[in-house]
């Protein structure tokens, strides 16, 4: 699960400060929605969910939000494969270290 924001300012300023500093901004992803209206993608903060605990689909004001851009889902998805990737030793350290 990807968490929507609104506060797009805010996150707009950090990618472009990274963008600056000549680093790619792969936590982040500022998309137009089907709403017109432009949301945040907070890829840093993506966490594992099962179907079971979702109860209904994402509204805002009784209207679905979609995201129906192919091109815009492949490149959500390769930023959130990446963070992952970046993630995956730093997990295995905790697992093994658990175990211990």
């Amino acid at each position: 699960m990807i968490p929507l924001s609104s506060r797009i300012d805010k996150y707009r300023r950090i990618m472009e400060k990274k963008e600056k500093e000549g680093k790619p901004c792969d936590i982040l992803h500022i998309v137009k929605l089907d709403d017109s209206r432009e949301s945040a993608f907070l890829i840093q903060d993506m966490f594992p969910i099962t179907e079971e605990y979702i109860e209904r689909e994402y509204t805002i004001a009784g209207n679905h939000l979609m995201l129906t851009s192919e091109h815009t889902a492949r490149e959500i998805e390769r930023k959130a494969r990446k963070v992952m990737g970046m993630l995956k030793p730093a997990l295995n350290l905790l697992q093994r270290n658990q175990m211990l």
